[in-house]
C-alpha cells in the first residue's frame, strides 16, 4: 500500500507542477501556486497524504449534501450549512 501511495504522490506533484505552469493569468497563476504550497507538503509524505485523503473521504457525504447550485450572499451563510468541522476561508 505504501508504495502505491508514494507512486500516486509522485505522479501528483508532477501534474500539479504542470496545472501550476498552465495558469492563463496572475490571478489564476496565484492561486494555483497557493494550492501548491497547500499539497506539497502532503505529497511529501506519503503517509499525510494517505491521512489527507482520509479526511476528505469523510468530508464528501458532508459535501455532497450542500447544495453546490446555492448562492450565498456571505462567507457566514455558507459556513452555516457547512459541518462544524469544516472552516471556510477565503482563498
Amino acid at each position: 500500500m505504501q508504495e502505491v501511495i508514494t507512486t500516486h504522490s509522485m505522479s501528483w506533484k508532477i501534474e500539479l507542477a504542470a496545472l501550476v505552469a498552465s495558469a492563463k493569468d496572475e490571478t489564476e497563476s496565484i492561486a494555483l501556486e497557493a494550492f501548491q504550497q497547500a499539497l506539497t507538503p502532503y505529497l511529501e509524505a506519503p503517509e499525510s497524504l494517505r491521512t489527507l485523503l482520509g479526511k476528505i473521504q469523510m468530508l464528501a457525504p458532508a459535501c455532497e449534501a450542500l447544495a453546490l447550485d446555492s448562492d450565498f450572499s456571505t462567507m457566514a451563510e455558507l459556513q452555516s450549512m457547512m459541518p462544524d468541522n469544516i472552516e471556510v476561508i477565503a482563498a
